[in-house]
């Protein structure tokens, strides 16, 4: 897993959102995101500026997929997914099909 610390500060403003269906205290979601970053290798966004994004925080997820040269990223996000065709972006659902046990 890689990922960038813009993306975990990114689930720290995102999490309270989703926390309807989570359930959890500000102290799980940051206990979660540091877990996160324990476990993962961090990397610096590449520059990128894709004509095609409409969402600029979606640039430095794009751009830290490209940095990372991982064979996927995999995103539930419509926008990205919509690059399908240039980058290897699948859903975790497709993800889990490929690698899941």
């Amino acid at each position: 897993m890689i990922l960038s610390q813009y993306i975990l500060d990114k689930l720290l403003r995102v999490f309270p959102r989703l926390n309807h269906r989570l359930g959890w205290s500000n102290s799980e979601m940051r206990d979660f995101v540091n877990s996160l970053a324990f476990l993962a290798d961090l990397v610096e966004p590449e520059p990128i500026e894709d004509p095609q994004l409409h969402d600029a925080a979606d640039q430095s997820v794009l751009g830290t997929f490209l940095a990372s040269n991982a064979k996927y990223l995999v995103t539930g996000d419509k926008d990205l997914i919509v690059l399908s065709t240039v980058y290897s972006i699948i859903k975790p659902a497709d993800f889990w099909q490929l690698h899941g046990n």
